[in-house]
């Protein structure tokens, strides 16, 4: 199956092209794709105009949904950034709170705040 990301990009190119037989049967891929990623249905719940999304944000909508632990939701965002999301710090670290601290997931060099799809 392909991933999240790469339907995302095979839909921008239909559209593109004007290919409607391609775009309806990507969207029905794309909605199954989000079926099985619970941090990429959370996500699409809580996103406003903007792309980033909190991880504290985040982990309240997982937590409705059923992912309670840190240890589901740790595993869930790191599948999710194998299946295209990406995880960056926050540039600002002023502006974090101890909610941001705290639902910060460490990846690599340091902890990661917001997260985001196709961008």
């Amino acid at each position: 199956m392909l991933s999240t990301e790469q339907i995302t990009r095979a839909i921008a190119r239909a559209e593109e092209n004007g290919d409607l037989d391609s775009l309806a049967s990507l969207r029905y891929l794309e909605a199954a794709a989000r079926k099985d990623d619970p941090v990429r249905a959370a996500y699409d719940s809580v996103r406003t105009n903007c792309e980033w999304v909190s991880l504290a944000v985040l982990r309240d909508e997982l937590d409705r949904r059923g992912l309670t632990t840190r240890g589901q939701q740790d595993a869930a965002l790191v599948q999710a950034t194998r299946a295209g999301a990406i995880l960056i710090p926050e540039g600002n670290q002023k502006s974090l709170t101890p909610a941001d601290w705290d639902a910060a997931l460490t990846l690599g060099r340091g902890p990661r705040h917001l997260i985001a799809y196709g961008v």
